[in-house]
C-alpha cells in the first residue's frame, strides 16, 4: 500500500469508527496529508472566481471504499481540505464552499448588473459553453459596451482561438 493510499485510509477509518459528534466530514490539515489528497482524480466539479477555487476529488481504496474529498484555496493562497466517506456529503460541503467563492448561490441569474461587475467571472450560453469575460470595450459611436469573452476548457483554463465579444448576456448564466 502506498504511503498517499495509507493516509487516505486512516482518515476513512477514522470517518466511519462511533463519534459523538454529528459531522460527517474531517478536515486534512497537514501539508503532507493534503499532499496525499491531491494525488486522487479530480472529479468533475470546480469553481473558480479570482484567486479562490474548489473541486471535488474521489478514489476508490483497496478495501473497496470510496474516499471523497473537497479542496479549496483562499485568496490568500492557503490550501484547505476536508474528507468524506460518502459522496453525498461531499456534495453538500462543495455546494457551500462553492456559493461562499461565488457570493451567492450557484446558478443564480443576474438580470441587470454593471460591466465591470462581470470582469473575471464564468459565463455560460444556452449551450452551456463556458466563456470568461476578460474585457470591455466600450463602442462610443453606438453608445454601448460589448464584453469581451474567451472559451473555457473542461478545466476552466482559456482556449486560444475562442474569443468572441458580445453586447448582451440575455439567456446566458453567470457563474
Amino acid at each position: 500500500m502506498s504511503r498517499n493510499t495509507a493516509i487516505l485510509q486512516q482518515y476513512l477509518d477514522s470517518l466511519t469508527e462511533e463519534r459523538d459528534d454529528d459531522c460527517d466530514f474531517v478536515l486534512v490539515e497537514d501539508y503532507r496529508d493534503i499532499a496525499a489528497v491531491m494525488s486522487m482524480p479530480a472529479g468533475p466539479d470546480r469553481v473558480r472566481c479570482a484567486d479562490r477555487w474548489a473541486e471535488t476529488r474521489s478514489q476508490v481504496l483497496p478495501d473497496g471504499r470510496g474516499f471523497y474529498a473537497v479542496i479549496s484555496r483562499e485568496a490568500d493562497g492557503e490550501l484547505n481540505a476536508t474528507g468524506h466517506a460518502d459522496p453525498h456529503s461531499m456534495a453538500r460541503e462543495y455546494l457551500r464552499i462553492s456559493e461562499d467563492i461565488l457570493g451567492r448561490p450557484r446558478g443564480t441569474n443576474i438580470g441587470r448588473a454593471g460591466a465591470g461587475y462581470l470582469l473575471q467571472r464564468m459565463v455560460a450560453d444556452q449551450d452551456d459553453t463556458f466563456f470568461r469575460v476578460v474585457g470591455l470595450t466600450f463602442h462610443g459611436a453606438i453608445g454601448v459596451v460589448s464584453l469581451d469573452l474567451v472559451g473555457l476548457d473542461d478545466h476552466g483554463e482559456p482556449v486560444p482561438g475562442t474569443e468572441r465579444s458580445v453586447f448582451s448576456l440575455d439567456g446566458w448564466q453567470v457563474l
